[in-house]
């Protein structure tokens, strides 16, 4: 991965360009030293992004993850009139779910009805507040 953040993109155009200036930099008789400095701050350029780009990649990588374990793995849905058991994964736009107290809500949802229902956003915000929802639009 650190291989293609290397040498992808613009990168490898930074690359050739700080190649032909160790080149001119050879054929002047090693006289030209803008060129080797040049060269030199080119290749370096290309490694101090590269390995930024890879370590943020990483955190990204990692977030993306600890948000995938706060889903739910399985919902209650109905289907075919009946509520069944589904892998979450299954869900499409227009599907009824149930959701109990404490569950995981599998997705971006609309509330159809609810007795009291609060939410807890704090992994998503980290703001530890309940907000109160419900069926109405503006919530309640």
């Amino acid at each position: 991965k650190l291989l293609l953040l290397l040498v992808g993109g613009f990168q490898i155009m930074m690359l050739v360009g700080g190649g032909l200036c160790f080149i001119v930099y050879g054929i002047s008789g090693a006289e030209d030293v803008q060129s080797l400095a040049l060269g030199v701050v080119l290749v370096a350029v290309v490694l101090v992004s590269a390995f930024f780009q890879y370590f943020q990649e990483g955190k990204a990588d990692k977030v993306m993850e600890s948000l995938r374990a706060l889903t739910a793995d399985q919902v209650y849905a109905y289907r075919d009139g009946e509520l069944k058991l589904v892998p979450a994964e299954t869900l499409v736009p227009g599907d009824i779910i149930k959701v109990n107290s404490g569950e995981k809500v599998p997705a971006d949802v609309r509330v159809l009805s609810a007795t009291d229902l609060k939410v807890n956003n704090a992994p998503l915000t980290g703001e530890n507040v309940d907000i109160k929802l419900g069926p109405q639009a503006g919530h309640i």
